[in-house]
């Protein structure tokens, strides 16, 4: 009987061990499904993270390109330039810097939870990177604007102040032109008498030795006052000069002889004038002609026949 008690406690304690093992099996089986679970939760969050990241750098390149190009737009034109090239440059390593975050994301394993902590704070940077530069290039373009604007408008005050002097130094110049045809002498009467050697008038050529040149040179407020050389230059029938003793004069850039000259006292007002030409060559019958000329323009013009 004892016997049979004893082979019964070791039938219990056996049955016993293997309820105890096979609790400690299912309880290993259970915790190891649990941490294979909660490694699978995990593993998608990690995964969520690194897409969320992902998105976000996504969105920080497409941000910083948007804001080199807006900089580069405006580069160049003001004497900001110089600051606008800093910036681009700067920019530029931002860029280059989102685009190994994006690489070194693709390639971070989901259990270095260390190093995706890490790109996390390097992303925040980044933004906060791109608000301090979104300040400044907005600051830059708009003082930018500001002095293109203030450029314009110096090239239009510029346009108009020298449209003004040109105007202004046109109308200069024909009052200039306008006084100077003013000052000029003007003659009126202007006649050719033939005289014969005694003074008195003749229409005889072969009697003719001497001719006298009369005109009345108008009054003139503008013209100047003071010593006058007047000249005569007589043309004979074959549009020839008749040679004399009036001197050179010059007219329109050239030089020419005169027939005959006087220097007269000229007060501005209507000043009678007589030049007289002794003739020294044989006459030729036909249609002369006699211009007058004083301060180096020609006054007055005839025709006289013989």
């Amino acid at each position: 009987m004892a016997r049979l008690d004893n082979k019964h406690i070791k039938y219990i304690i056996a049955g016993a061990a293997l309820v105890v093992l096979l609790v400690i099996v299912g309880a290993w089986i259970y915790i190891r499904s649990e941490r294979q679970q909660m490694q699978s939760v995990q593993s998608e969050l990690v995964d969520m993270e690194k897409q969320r990241m992902q998105q976000e750098l996504d969105e920080l390149a497409a941000q910083y390109q948007l804001q080199y190009e807006k900089l580069a737009s405006s580069s160049g034109e003001t004497s900001l330039s110089f600051d606008n090239d800093e910036l681009l440059a700067q920019l530029e390593s931002e860029q280059e810097r989102v685009k190994q975050l994006s690489q070194e994301l693709a390639t971070v394993k989901a259990s270095n939870a260390k190093r995706i902590s890490e790109l996390t704070g390097e992303i925040n940077t980044l933004r906060a990177l791109l608000r301090s530069y979104i300040v400044q290039i907005d600051s830059l373009n708009a003082t930018n604007e500001r002095l293109v604007a203030e450029n314009q408008q110096v090239k239009e005050d510029y346009s108009r102040i020298s449209s003004e002097a040109s105007r202004l130094s046109e109308e200069k110049a024909a009052l200039s032109d306008r006084v100077a045809i003013a000052a000029r002498l003007d003659l009126s009467g202007l006649t050719v008498s033939s005289l014969n050697g005694r003074g008195k008038r003749t229409s005889r050529i072969d009697k003719v030795e001497t001719l006298a040149v009369s005109f009345t040179i108008k009054k003139n407020v503008t013209a100047p006052v003071g010593n006058k050389a007047i000249y005569v230059r007589i043309l004979n029938p074959n549009d020839m000069p008749m040679s004399g003793e009036g001197g050179a004069f010059s007219f329109e850039g050239q030089t020419l002889q005169a027939t005959a000259s006087k220097s007269i006292e000229y007060t501005g007002e209507d000043t009678p004038v007589t030049i007289y030409y002794q003739i020294t060559q044989a006459l030729l019958s036909g249609s002369y002609r006699a211009d007058v000329f004083a301060d180096g323009h020609r006054i007055g013009h005839t025709t006289f026949t013989l």
